[in-house]
């Protein structure tokens, strides 16, 4: 897991490409043509992109590694006998912190904390108060100390439709929940979502 990629460990980073709908649904969270988060796999490919330190969007991180990352906060800080958190900095990071309420409808989580989406509200969290996590252009993650589960998938085809906002989310946290493929859990588009 990288904040900045070495240069001598940029060449094993997978290249990004934006969905067909990208733009699109760019549009429609408020960002201008003309910005340059518009293009975003344009923008996350460039070297100087990659190595640098971006919080909250600059992480160079391979599925497995992010996993054991979430495997580790729904272990309450440790894994492989090994405290790397202590509880009370986890109860920390994802205490609920005050967000837009204006931006509700686009969003699957019930809250927001320090870097994570909180569970527990509407959406396919719904009965998971302690979940949280973090659902990118190319990134779902999760923990859910309460399973003590956590499960993490990454692509390089950046989206942000509503289908993709909902399908993926729902499918992994009805996985969680020993629901894995039901349609009722994973939504109807799940199987050629992951194509």
């Amino acid at each position: 897991m990288y904040f900045g990629v070495p240069a001598e460990k940029e060449h094993l980073v997978a290249t990004l490409k934006n969905a067909p709908s990208l733009t699109e649904s760019l549009v429609d969270f408020g960002i201008p043509l003309n910005h340059p988060m518009s293009d975003l796999s344009g923008t996350f490919n460039l070297s100087e992109i990659r190595r640098a330190t971006i919080p909250g969007a600059g992480a160079i991180v391979n599925a497995r590694s992010l996993a054991r990352h979430y495997a580790m906060l729904a272990c309450g800080g440790e894994l492989d006998s090994v405290q790397l958190l202590s509880k009370e900095r986890i109860s920390i990071a994802t205490a609920t912190e005050p967000e837009d309420p204006e931006k509700a409808e686009i969003r699957w989580w019930n809250a927001h904390s320090l870097g994570y989406t909180l569970g527990g509200g509407p959406g396919p969290r719904e009965g998971m108060p302690h979940s949280f996590g973090y659902e990118g252009v190319g990134t779902i993650g999760f923990a859910d100390p309460d399973r003590r589960f956590a499960f993490a998938i990454l692509k390089n085809l950046l989206d942000i439709s509503p289908q993709m906002r909902w399908s993926l989310p729902s499918a992994f946290y009805g996985l969680s929940r020993g629901s894995w493929g039901s349609r009722e859990e994973s939504g109807d588009n799940f199987l050629s979502t992951l194509v």
